[in-house]
């Protein structure tokens, strides 16, 4: 499923719509090591 989101407010809109209960940022620092972030919405 691919979202395109503009704004905080889609970003809001979105989650009460589909219910979602937490989420997952994946990214790599800096230096190259891959990092996860988790945090529950409700």
């Amino acid at each position: 499923m691919v979202f395109e989101i503009a704004s905080k407010n889609d970003v809001l809109d979105l989650v009460k719509e589909n219910e979602i209960v937490f989420i997952r940022l994946q990214f790599v620092d800096i230096l190259g090591f891959p990092k996860n972030i988790s945090k529950m919405l409700k």
